[in-house]
């Protein structure tokens, strides 16, 4: 028997035999009684193929077709003339197991938008406007293009037809506004529409406006736009670029360019516009651009350094080499969703592989567990480290995506982020748009593209509470000409009432290159819930849009130590790059952390003594006139041997009172980079160097009683070093606990 999920038993998957290889050369043709159906055709797959599986994504619904393992064709009845399709053919074998082709695009009867429309007055009056032919053709050519002017403020419609690429009308009067739209024209009908807004002496504004920080440096703001669609009674002569705080208030003059590249503070905002001038005066603003605060986010990869990735009937774990845990034991369990049909589990030495994989797993949902032990200790149980849901090549466990309908070219749609697994990476497999009035989504959670359920409705948000920041961040590609999207959240309390959105700035992608996007959102009051979307505008007919690492990160802020900004140099010298803290100068040095993460924190680092006696790290720091105040963690060198030590620091004196002290750490190179991981959290403090546990105290209270003053209750950390020692400090990094 199969489970309730369609997973395979092993008996059934060994009577099966092989799995059959991938059916190849698909192609599609159109009827010639109706165009809008069409059949598709393969060649046969080789190996036990029982059946074949014909899948279909159009105007927002998948849908799955089984044919007999004889068919190498399958007629489809067309919905529409602008609809896109895509299809994918599985060879199966008995126990449904198979190989997948490759997809198949079929493309719209109706030929796609004409591209970059733009108009010039013509001498002697009237207007000329111009245009280039549609990237995406229809299933006939283009036999004329209709070309329809609307004046702005009488509506009054005025349409001409033309063989060429460019009309000009002499009876235009350049002093009025017109909306201008053109389609190309086939035996089947007439294509999607391209608009654009011309007329009036002075040039119209700036197309595609972006202001955005640039993300290797957040103190500069990266601004572009490109030409109007109408240059006005004269061409343009150059631009103005408006800035300011909550209005535009400054105007300066920006030359003949469409970019440029203005400074702001990074705790800082900013509202920017362009306006583009001719001889006869200047073009209204372009939409105002917002620019908030930047706001660093923790590293996906810091905060959760294991990762899983399901191809094909194989499941590989990925553990990363900045994985920081006292267990020197790692068990990787992978169980199914539900029933018992397949089970595996592997344990390892943490530390001793970086991946560890499943092969020939059956078909279905799983549950990938990853569990830490300390096998020294007896009563060490175990403690989960991950726990994610994994999919294994299986097209009957997907979802209908949800087609949405767009209002003037943007809707919102929201992904799948399951809180109790955060962060989770969603990539999209394609958004496509069908040209009429829907846009169809299709996500992916693995390597294989299944969908998953995509919804435009609360159904799909997060938790959260007022204060708390979500990150959402994606890269956009384009496959034909640029389109406009962004990325943002909305945020529902808890009566399910939509209270806010918040959105990313709109990006417009340039052909063949992918852009990032992202933002950081700090949920409002009387939130309880956030819904992340994307949004897509002016997608052309025919025109596939893809995005990847669509991520979703939740957190509280300044979690993470990141970046120069976040210390202080409060004694001595010492050079600060990024997260690298150096102290290699002589004298007593130390640095605070300017954020003040927390008193229950876990801070990572990469440690190297170059020199001297040793180093120190101050957890529950207070900083103080005299100088800083906290429990402080040293290594300590003596007769040539290290050991780390716990004691207390009193307004920048450290005690000569040991708290705790560790036995001789056995084959730590101090002089080489180690992993440094301590762990504060209430009462107890663990320190782990160099993939060993080597200081343990389980009450702090109990420890410094009576010595060396009061308990240290302080929220910041710092890292020091004294005399003629010398100490690095990479990839620094703190997390909450």
């Amino acid at each position: 028997m199969t489970s309730a999920i369609g997973v395979a038993t092993p008996m059934q998957a060994m009577a099966a035999g092989s799995v059959p290889t991938a059916p190849t050369g698909l192609s599609a043709v159109r009827s010639v009684l109706d165009v809008r159906d069409f059949t598709v055709s393969w060649t046969s797959a080789t190996g036990p193929v029982d059946h074949y599986v014909v899948s279909m994504f159009a105007d927002g619904k998948r849908s799955r077709y089984t044919v007999p393992s004889t068919a190498t064709s399958f007629a489809v009845d067309g919905s529409g003339l602008m609809t896109i399709y895509q299809v994918r053919v599985t060879a199966e074998n008995a126990a449904s197991m198979g190989t997948t082709s490759d997809e198949l695009t079929v493309n719209p009867v109706l030929a796609g938008p004409p591209v970059n429309v733009w108009s010039a007055s013509l001498p002697g009056g009237g207007i000329k406007v111009n245009w280039s032919a549609p990237s995406r053709t229809g299933l006939n050519p283009t036999l004329n293009y209709q070309v329809s002017f609307v004046d702005v403020l009488t509506r009054a419609k005025t349409t001409y037809t033309t063989s060429g690429t460019s009309l000009g009308v002499p009876g235009l009067d350049t002093t009025r506004v017109y909306d201008v739209s053109v389609a190309a024209v086939t035996r089947d009908g007439a294509g999607l529409v391209e608009t654009a807004r011309i007329g009036g002496d002075t040039p119209t504004a700036p197309r595609w406006f972006t202001a955005v920080r640039d993300p290797e440096a957040p103190e500069k703001i990266v601004l572009s736009w490109t030409e109007p669609s109408w240059a006005g009674s004269s061409a343009v002569t150059g631009y103005l670029i408006g800035s300011g705080k909550g209005t535009v208030s400054t105007w300066v003059d920006a030359g003949d360019v469409t970019t440029a590249t203005l400074s702001l503070p990074a705790k800082s905002t900013g509202v920017y516009s362009v306006r583009a001038v001719n001889n006869a005066g200047q073009s209204v603003d372009a939409d105002i651009e917002f620019v908030d605060v930047a706001v660093r986010t923790p590293l996906v990869s810091s905060a959760y350094p294991i990762t899983v990735t399901s191809s094909g009937h194989d499941v590989t774990v990925n553990l990363h080499n900045d994985l920081a845990t006292s267990q020197d034991q790692l068990t990787i369990c992978l169980l199914p969703g539900e029933g018992w049909t397949y089970r595996d589990e592997r344990t390892v030495t943490n530390g001793s592989e970086l991946a560890v994989s499943f092969d020939n797993v059956p078909s279905g949902r799983y549950r990938l567990w990853v569990l830490g032990r300390n096998s020294k200790d007896p009563k060490d149980h175990g403690s989960e480290l991950f726990n994610e849901e994994v999919f294994v090549n299986d097209g009957a466990l997907t979802m209908s995506s949800v087609g949405v309908s767009f209002v003037e070219g943007t809707a919102d749609w929201h992904g799948v982020y399951p809180a109790t697994s955060l962060p989770v990476v969603l990539m999209t497999d394609k958004i496509a748009y069908d040209g009429s009035t829907s846009m169809a989504v299709t996500a992916t959670k693995d390597s294989i593209g299944n969908n998953i359920t995509a919804s435009p409705g609360l159904a799909r948000a997060i938790p959260t509470v007022a204060g708390q920041q979500v990150v959402v961040s994606a890269q956009g590609f384009a496959t034909t000409q640029a389109t406009q999207w962004n990325l943002g959240v909305a945020w529902w309390n808890a009566k399910g009432e939509k209270i806010a959105v918040t959105r990313t700035k709109r990006l417009r992608k340039t052909v063949g290159d992918w852009k990032p996007s992202g933002g950081t959102f700090t949920a409002p009051a009387g939130a309880v819930s956030a819904g992340p979307f994307l949004e897509v505008g002016e997608l052309l007919r025919g025109q596939s849009f893809y995005l990847d690492d669509i991520a979703l990160r939740s957190f509280t802020p300044s979690s993470q130590l990141l970046s120069a900004a976040d210390w202080i140099l409060v004694k001595g010298q010492a050079q600060i790059s990024d997260a690298t803290v150096q102290l290699s100068s002589y004298g007593d040095a130390e640095v605070l952390d300017a954020r003040t993460p927390g008193a229950d924190l876990t801070l990572n680092t990469s440690a190297t003594l170059k020199s001297g006696s040793g180093y120190g790290v101050v957890l529950r720091a207070t900083r103080e006139a005299q100088g800083t105040s906290g429990y402080v963690v040293q290594l300590v060198k003596s007769n040539g041997q290290y050991t780390y030590v716990l004691r207390k620091r009193q307004a920048g004196k450290t005690c000569t009172t040991s708290l705790a002290t560790s036995n001789v750490v056995q084959g730590l190179s101090a002089t080489t980079a180690h992993k440094l991981t301590l762990k504060i959290s209430g009462d107890a403090l663990t320190v782990t160097a160099a993939g060993k546990l080597v200081l343990v105290v389980n009450s702090l209270a109990t420890a410094g009683q009576g010595i060396c003053g009061p308990t240290p209750t302080g929220t910041a950390i710092a890292l020091l070093k004294t005399g003629g020692a010398a100490a690095d400090f990479v990839g620094t990094a703190l997390a909450k606990n």
